[in-house]
């Protein structure tokens, strides 16, 4: 890989879990309640079909969540589903090391399960301690994958339910309303927004939690508007423009 795609990679990366953190740690709480319940809760088959059921039913819910609302704020589909990767990246993080914990500390309990001993007789395997490890290992290499397809696929209708309705005045609540208002003020300046809810009401970049400040004093230390949109991918050129242009009025 070259530099320039490593540098790349690495830009889009910080900008999913910067996006993406808060939805992340909603899909931690999922996953660690659902590795408390698997493990700890004895169910039968039908038990466990439900509680499957139900954590799709959950990953699907807050990945489109994610999606639509950063696709919403943002107007940009790329930022949606950026956002549901960072998520799905945290998320898979706290499900990987809550599912060893959950072993660990309640390994005993485990090994007593009706449900893990049945699998286990059917395995054909002779250490029940050997048989618990690799039953995670699945989950464990198998999981993120399962997750960030599921993610993607999800997230991207999320993105586009949520850029299709990010036009002025649809589904705003009242600040967003206050938001388009303010915006019409700034004659030649559609980008620049001011919401009381962001950044203190600072003028931002489209909704964004991206200030003007914080555009010039990254470009007042000499960086070039590529590194600028390197550091943040959902920035245009245009949005640029406008910020230097609007410090300059």
């Amino acid at each position: 890989m070259s530099e320039s795609s490593t540098s790349r990679f690495t830009s889009l990366l910080r900008a999913a879990l910067r996006l993406g953190w808060r939805s992340g740690l909603v899909l931690g709480g999922v996953w660690v309640a659902y590795d408390l319940i698997n493990n700890l809760g004895a169910l039968d088959a039908a038990g466990y079909g439900r509680l499957n059921h139900g954590l799709l039913v959950a990953l699907v819910a807050v990945y489109l969540w994610a999606g639509s609302r950063t696709a919403y704020r943002s107007g940009r589909i790329q930022t949606g589903v950026l956002a549901v990767a960072g998520a799905s990246l945290i998320g898979s993080v706290i499900a990987i090391t809550s599912l060893w914990i959950v072993t660990y500390l309640f390994l005993d309990i485990i090994r007593h399960n009706p449900y893990m001993i049945e699998d286990f007789h059917r395995s054909g395997m002779h250490d029940m301690d050997a048989f618990i490890v690799d039953d995670n290992l699945v989950p464990t290499f198998v999981g993120p994958w399962f997750s960030l397809a599921l993610a993607a696929a999800v997230g991207s209708i999320g993105a586009v339910i949520g850029k299709g309705l990010s036009g002025p005045g649809a589904g705003l609540s009242s600040s967003e309303r206050r938001n388009v208002a303010m915006r019409r003020s700034f004659e030649g300046f559609e980008r620049i927004t001011v919401d009381p809810a962001i950044l203190g009401g600072k003028p931002c970049i489209r909704g964004m939690r991206l200030s003007v400040q914080r555009v010039l004093e990254i470009l007042a230390c000499n960086a070039s508007w590529d590194d600028l949109r390197q550091d943040y991918p959902e920035l245009e050129v245009e949005d640029i423009r406008q910020a230097l242009a609007f410090a300059a009025a």
